[in-house]
């Protein structure tokens, strides 16, 4: 395929698109992802699954068993631990990301460090990124730097939010992931980083605990989030303060 005309012709048709435009990332996908596949089998070549999705849940599950076997009690599980792990999700580049390389899969998406919108555990991928690839990850980090995206180098842990802070105004002082030491000064970051959970993208998120703190049965979303939230899987993020 790689050496025919057909791949030829189908990559010299691309347009380009104005990424302001609406619906740019659904045209992207349709014409040339979706429809890419489409243009290769009407032209008689065949399709396969690199990294079939039930392989993909068989190592999952081998992971989370071998987790579930670590933990000691239910206070004490592991900071890596969520229980939103075994909730089902059909895109394993996000969900699954690190299954994934583990597999051998060569790509971790942009869009899962910027703004991951599956709320993936992520803190670990420098880490995972060196154990797999043979280039300096730093360059990653200087795309997230400008998509002011930071929050995914440092080691926010949810559970030590939860236990340590008592109210919106109160924030946690979160540790540049090891990885990134040498070349903090170069790349212009702080050793250590304070995050504060950002209440308005909880609520737009729930809407049923808005109506709550409404009701005045919730002084805010945190107050919710500390006590009922992280143990329902709901979506939160925290945010950096400068």
């Amino acid at each position: 395929l790689l050496e025919s005309e057909e791949f030829r012709d189908f990559w010299n048709g691309v347009e380009n698109f104005d990424p302001q435009q609406a619906g740019f990332k659904s045209t992207i996908i349709m014409n040339y992802e979706i429809g890419g596949t489409r243009n290769f089998l009407l032209k008689g070549y065949k399709i396969g699954v690199q990294f079939p999705f039930e392989e993909i849940l068989k190592n999952r599950v081998q992971r989370l068993t071998q987790q579930l076997r670590s933990l000691k009690t239910p206070e004490g599980y592991d900071n890596e631990w969520d229980t939103r792990q075994l909730g089902p999700n059909l895109n394993a580049s996000h969900r699954y990301w690190d299954t994934l390389i583990d597999m051998g899969h060569p790509f971790i998406k942009r869009e899962l460090l910027t703004k991951n919108p599956t709320f993936t555990p992520i803190n670990t991928w420098p880490t995972k990124v060196i154990e797999h690839a043979h280039f300096d990850p730093t360059m990653i980090v200087e795309v997230l730097i400008e998509a002011n995206s930071l929050e995914s180098i440092y080691n926010i842990s949810i559970n030590d939010a939860v236990a340590k802070l008592e109210t919106l105004d109160d924030f946690m002082e979160c540790d540049l992931n090891p990885v990134f030491h040498a070349n903090a000064a170069s790349l212009g970051l702080a050793l250590t980083a304070r995050f504060g959970f950002d209440d308005e993208f909880y609520l737009n998120g729930s809407p049923d605990v808005r109506l709550a703190v409404q009701q005045g049965l919730f002084p805010d979303g945190w107050t919710h989030f500390k006590a009922y939230g992280h143990r329902e899987g709901r979506a939160y993020r925290f945010n950096r303060i400068p």
